[in-house]
C-alpha cells in the first residue's frame, strides 16, 4: 500500500488500467464493485459493441448523439462548477 492509498478515491481508481471503459459497465455491475481488484476485473471483461460505420459522416453523427446523451446525463447529476 502506498502513501496515497489512504485516500479512498485514489485507492479505488488510480491504478486501474482502461478506466475509461467504466462507461460500459451497467449500474448493477458497478453496485457490486467494492475494491480495485473487482473493478479491474469488471473493466477487463467489458464487451464493447463492434459498430461499423458506412461513412465518416455516419460516424460523426453517431459520436455527436453519444456525446449529447453523455452531456445530458452529466448535467442531470446536479454538480456545481466547483465540483
Amino acid at each position: 500500500m502506498g502513501p496515497n492509498d489512504k485516500n479512498d478515491l485514489i485507492w479505488m481508481f488510480s491504478k486501474i488500467h482502461g478506466l475509461e471503459n467504466i462507461a460500459f459497465l451497467t449500474d448493477e455491475q458497478i453496485e457490486l464493485i467494492k475494491d480495485p481488484f473487482t473493478l479491474q476485473r469488471a473493466i477487463n471483461n467489458v464487451k464493447k459493441a463492434n459498430k461499423a460505420f458506412s461513412s465518416y459522416e455516419d460516424y460523426l453523427e453517431h459520436m455527436n448523439k453519444s456525446l449529447g446523451k453523455f452531456k445530458e446525463e452529466v448535467n442531470n447529476i446536479g454538480l456545481y462548477p466547483s465540483d
